[in-house]
């Protein structure tokens, strides 16, 4: 068995030089995985939370694992099953090692995935979730309903800037991020912020457009 350290450097080199599909790249990270068992929760926590950060350079062709269509046919058949299999993990929040351990062995159950094309797109779907890499969430705070219109009124003038600034135009992300800033920093403490941040990202799941163009003009910032 080789040294862990080995194995990471190996994923990291297949993520910097593979071109192909996604799910054929996952393919070749769970062999790395699967042939080093007994450190497969570390290596599948090192793969996801590293793989975002590199950029490839396309300069090996990936094997071809799945054929045209097939990823299509595996996410009908276990696309719901693994979504709710990560989602019953998630709602346990456990550590973060024992998230990867009983990650691990949902995806090599035979019962759930029966053969190694139905593990690798399980591993592949996974993977592309927007809750991966996993982290372990402190306890929060709790505002019940009259406290928090207590807090909202408190607050009112920093909510409506907000709002404006929400609704005006910048050419960058960091603009608008800093002026944010400004008016959390302003607050008086925990419960506040959280209310003014609640109110901004309701405030954003509402502006669909607006993040589109924000998206393209962080695009544009990531070229200058």
């Amino acid at each position: 068995m080789e040294n862990i350290k080995a194995i990471e450097a190996g994923i990291i080199q297949k993520l910097k030089i593979f071109r192909g599909e996604d799910i054929d790249i996952c393919y070749a990270i769970y062999q790395d995985i699967v042939q080093n068992e007994a450190y497969a929760p570390k290596l599948l926590k090192f793969f996801f939370e590293n793989s975002d950060r590199i950029e490839s350079t396309e300069e090996k062709e990936c094997q071809k694992f799945f054929d045209e269509g097939e990823e299509n046919l595996y996410q009908e058949c276990y696309g719901k099953l693994t979504d709710g299999l990560l989602e019953q993990l998630l709602k346990r929040r456990v550590t973060v090692e024992a998230f990867y351990q009983q990650l691990w062995e949902f995806i090599s159950m035979d019962a759930l995935f029966p053969d190694e094309k139905a593990k690798v797109f399980a591993l592949y779907y996974i993977w592309i979730d927007i809750r991966i890499p996993y982290f372990e969430l402190p306890e929060s705070i709790r505002i019940d309903k009259q406290e928090f219109e207590q807090i909202q009124e408190e607050i009112r003038p920093q909510l409506q800037n907000a709002r404006f600034i929400l609704a005006s135009r910048f050419s960058r992300w960091s603009e608008l991020a800093y002026l944010l800033v400004q008016i959390l920093d302003s607050l008086k403490d925990d419960k506040q912020k959280a209310v003014l941040l609640g109110y901004i990202l309701n405030t954003n799941s509402k502006r669909a457009g607006r993040m589109a163009v924000m998206s393209q003009m962080m695009e544009e910032e990531q070229d200058d």
